[in-house]
């Protein structure tokens, strides 16, 4: 620290200045300065763990979008082919209607459900675009979905048990790191405000300069200052009792963090677990109804089916 003092030994209106520097280092402080380098150094890590908390939902968020385009632009691509198709097979019923060969309500029935078709193919075609949106909002640009990439995970990123995924989602979490870092941080000030009762050595040199020699001090004094506080007892004991509760406050959140976790990694391992054998079933399914649909599609070409039923298969295939 630096000290100005202007000196009047001579005259009020002669004025001059007398520089006095003062270096002070703690060499005995019961380990508070040690705990708040600690704390400081917790608080840092949690912060950086929030920063990449942070990332990864800015990552997630972007992979999702990127994901959404792809799937409602191949909603919409699958909505339009049955959109086609129902064309051509009002047309089938139009011209079996000029003939006599049926009644008009299989043409209506049939206009109805091109109707509803395009409705659907537009409602996929509107969630696309607010799709492109968020991508755009991310990835700076206007995707043409057909020069996308296909995304996959490696096959070696799969996980075999809900047990591994509970493990691994522990281990790499960032915000129970976080957490684990407030508690750290929280510790540290407690050991910080309990260091406060033990007396405190701090060595201490003080230089002056004066130029005419007038000031009284020394130029150079060096001496150990002893400092104790005996009357903050109570106000000392409230500090430590507010960080212990602090303590506990964050050791309580840790909890809150790690349940969440777990919730949602067991919710994450049920949905992965049950979507691969719907995608199995689905799969299954798409196979059967196809080759239904074509069947009844054979059938009515040579007047042995109805288009009512052609119709039924045909959105039970592509639904």
């Amino acid at each position: 620290s630096f000290n100005y003092t202007c000196c009047t030994a001579t005259s009020p209106t002669h004025c001059y200045n007398v520089i006095t520097a003062e270096a002070r280092m703690s060499l005995l402080d019961g380990g508070a300065i040690s705990a708040s380098i600690r704390a400081a150094e917790a608080g840092n890590e949690a912060d950086g763990q929030a920063v990449t908390t942070t990332s990864q939902k800015v990552v997630l968020d972007a992979l999702t979008a990127y994901l959404q385009v792809q799937r409602f632009d191949l909603k919409k691509e699958i909505a339009h082919r049955p959109t086609e198709i129902v064309a051509e097979l009002s047309k089938a019923a139009a011209r079996r209607v000029a003939l006599g060969a049926t009644g008009e309500n299989d043409l209506n029935m049939a206009s109805a459900r091109r109707a509803s078709v395009a409705a659907r193919e537009a409602d996929f075609e509107a969630q696309r675009d607010e799709a492109i949106a968020k991508f755009r909002s991310y990835f700076k640009f206007t995707p043409i979905t057909r020069n996308l990439p296909v995304l996959a995970a490696p096959p070696q990123w799969r996980i075999d048990s809900q047990a591994e995924a509970l493990r691994r989602a522990e281990e790499r979490s960032t915000e129970i790191a976080e957490a684990q870092g407030r508690i750290n941080k929280a510790k540290a000030l407690v050991e910080q405000q309990e260091a406060s009762i033990w007396p405190t050595v701090d060595a201490v040199i003080v230089k002056s300069k004066d130029p005419r020699g007038v000031s009284p001090q020394d130029p150079t004094r060096t001496a150990l200052e002893l400092s104790w506080n005996f009357g903050s007892g109570f106000d000392r004991q409230l500090r430590v009792r507010t960080a212990m509760a602090e303590v506990e406050n964050q050791e309580a959140k840790l909890e809150g963090v790690k349940l969440n976790l777990f919730e949602l990694t067991s919710a994450s391992w049920s949905r992965t677990v049950s979507g691969r054998e719907r995608e199995r079933q689905l799969m299954e399914a798409v196979s059967t109804s196809g080759q239904a649909f074509r069947g009844r599609r054979r059938l009515l070409e040579f007047g042995r089916d109805t288009l009512p039923q052609v119709l039924d298969a045909q959105l039970e295939y592509y639904n």
